[in-house]
């Protein structure tokens, strides 16, 4: 199971496996997703993510700079970035 809190969840915009559970993404779809989406940062949850049912989505997020959900600091099978690559995570606005 995921483990982002109730707290996190006013941030997303969007998450993939629950609109498309079949679908998988590749970071650089997510990234583009993110960039067409209007959405200040994203994650993408990578093959090795622990929880198999949400491996290969994405997650666009629209936070305040510098906030990271904790599922997103405690693991290292997720990439994080920001929209605008001026910008670095987890400052993104």
């Amino acid at each position: 199971m995921d483990q982002f809190d109730d707290d996190d969840y006013k941030y997303f915009v969007r998450d993939t496996k629950q609109e498309q559970p079949h679908k998988d993404y590749t970071l650089e779809e997510c990234e583009d997703l993110a960039t067409d989406s209007g959405v200040t940062s994203f994650t993408y949850r990578g093959p090795n993510y622990s929880a198999i049912k949400w491996r290969n989505s994405c997650v666009l997020l629209n936070k305040p700079s510098g906030y990271v959900p904790r599922s997103i600091q405690s693991t290292n099978t997720v990439k994080s970035g920001c929209v605008d690559p001026s910008k670095t995570w987890p400052n993104c606005n």
